[in-house]
């Protein structure tokens, strides 16, 4: 993971409800990755999107995509 701050990302999209890894795993993840936007994903195996989770994870420039919402990159 920390060497994908040396990209300098603009977006980095992280998994925060698997086996591997959870909310304070993940947030950990895009602290290491320093992207200026942070976006997570599947929060709740099984169902679409979970915006509780979502609203607790704790990581640096965090960006809460709702399905169907369309950002521009």
């Amino acid at each position: 993971m920390v060497s994908f701050a040396d990209k300098e990302l603009d977006y980095a999209i992280i998994c925060g409800g698997g086996p591997a890894m959870g909310l304070k795993e993940s947030a950990e993840c895009a602290k290491l990755i320093n992207a200026k936007h942070n976006i997570v994903v599947h929060l709740n195996p099984g169902k679409l999107f979970d915006r509780v989770k979502a609203e607790k994870w704790d990581a640096t420039n965090k960006l809460i995509i709702e399905p169907r919402e369309e950002i521009e990159l």
